[in-house]
């Protein structure tokens, strides 16, 4: 997100943003993997912690995922599932919604 948003970003930590997903009934296992760069360097670390846990489903925000979807299923039998982040708790949005609060206050 740093290198994506810019050096103030995230907002929350990966930590805090982990737990918001593990607080979620239906989700057994949240895992971050060190961002490789590429999605190439990550699909190998990617599949051997799945093929680990064997999930049910791997949901992601990132379509870039989509060209490896055969390979995921192929070798752990997840199934693939992309989901959109909805912008209502857009962290972009509420630090330019703060700027410009500031900005009217300074006048």
């Amino acid at each position: 997100l740093e290198i994506r948003k810019g050096k103030d970003r995230p907002v929350l930590p990966l930590e805090q943003r982990m737990q918001v997903m593990d607080a979620i009934r239906h989700v057994d296992y949240v895992v971050s993997l060190p961002p490789l760069g590429t999605v190439e360097e990550s699909i190998e670390p990617t599949i051997q912690t799945m093929e680990l846990l064997r999930p049910d489903t791997f949901l992601t925000p990132y379509h870039i995922w989509e060209q490896f979807v055969d390979e995921i299923t192929q070798s752990c039998g997840a199934k693939v599932q992309f989901f959109t982040s909805p912008a209502v708790h857009s962290t972009t949005k509420m630090i330019a919604k703060a700027a410009e609060i500031y900005k009217h206050s300074q006048r």
